[in-house]
């Protein structure tokens, strides 16, 4: 039995530091804000801040509310640069919140987007937003995995999560993970015979 236990645990290390070593960022926003992220600032009432009203995991997510004033938001947070160089297939997954109502049917006020770049922002490709969610719950969190293809090799990768629009409503980032795809599912159930 002790041969089997050992086995085990062998095993499970393995897994564990596989999939701890695919991986080249993460953030769960628990820290001081906005470190290690790069946060810019367009709207002077309403931007991007740490919360603990609502998260995710932890404790803490980043949250922007809308301006009541209904001043235009261009909200944004970048990542500090992620080296992809040795990536084949990475991808980012992140959880987010927000508001179907104002964000998507019947009204269409503001948008999350989270974007990439490999040029300090100058330029961006949009990687997901809620569009491309389908109907989803107001104030739910929900998790997104996106694959990272156009950016394999790139050394100067970063992350844009982007707030955008009028008179919407507010708007979380959680728990965001950039790591290498794995090669085969997660085991879902574990049995021994």
């Amino acid at each position: 039995m002790k041969k089997i236990t050992f086995l085990f645990f062998t095993l499970l290390l393995t897994v564990t530091s596989w999939r701890v070593s695919g991986q080249y960022f993460s953030d769960g926003f628990e820290g001081t804000f906005p470190s290690p992220w790069t946060h810019v600032q367009m709207n002077i009432a309403e931007t991007w801040a740490s919360t603990t009203g609502s998260f995710h995991g932890g404790a803490q997510s980043i949250q922007c509310d809308y301006d009541a004033a209904l001043g235009l938001q261009d909200e944004v947070m970048m990542s500090p640069v992620i080296n992809l160089s040795a990536s084949t297939a990475p991808q980012v997954s992140f959880w987010f919140l927000m508001s179907y109502y104002w964000g998507v049917d019947p009204n269409d006020n503001y948008d999350l987007k989270v974007e990439g770049t490999t040029d300090g922002g100058a330029t961006s490709t949009v990687l997901w937003t809620e569009s491309a969610q389908g109907v989803f719950a107001n104030w739910t969190w929900y998790q997104v995995t996106v694959p990272l293809t156009a950016f394999v090799g790139q050394s100067n990768f970063q992350l844009i999560l982007r707030y955008e629009g009028s008179d919407g409503a507010q708007g979380n980032f959680d728990d965001i993970l950039v790591e290498e795809a794995p090669t085969c599912p997660d085991p879902t159930a574990l049995t021994a015979t």
